[in-house]
């Protein structure tokens, strides 16, 4: 069921998956990352509050998830929050070294990315 929300999700049918991550959240309440994909589809449909609290759920079943924090730096950045994504900005880079090699070049240009548009406040 995830690999058909997810399609759902990245065919821009961001309400269709957020009825599947739902019903996943349902079954499965504790995997993190059902919550961070629920917060990401939210996040597209620009529900940042709704977005917020499910990043906040999957935050407390995995602190160190980072893509939930990633996913928080754009929510604070879209609404301009800017000490909030300075904060999680440090906590990613922190957390950047416990991250494979392969995989933290583009978590590194990501993170790039935001701190250069918190600099620059659009």
């Amino acid at each position: 069921m995830y690999e058909m929300a997810y399609a759902h999700y990245e065919a821009a049918r961001y309400q269709d998956a957020q009825v599947l991550f739902l019903t996943l959240i349902g079954r499965s309440p504790r995997i993190a990352a059902y919550w961070h994909a629920m917060a990401a589809a939210q996040f597209m449909l620009d529900e940042f509050t709704r977005a917020e609290r499910c990043l906040q759920q999957a935050e407390s079943l995995d602190p160190d998830h980072l893509p939930t924090q990633m996913l928080y730096a754009e929510v604070f950045l879209k609404q301009k929050r800017y000490e909030e994504l300075r904060q999680i900005l440090d906590k990613i880079e922190k957390n950047c070294s416990l991250v494979p090699s392969n995989l933290s070049s583009s978590l590194a240009k990501k993170l790039e990315w935001l701190q250069f548009k918190s600099r620059n406040k659009e």
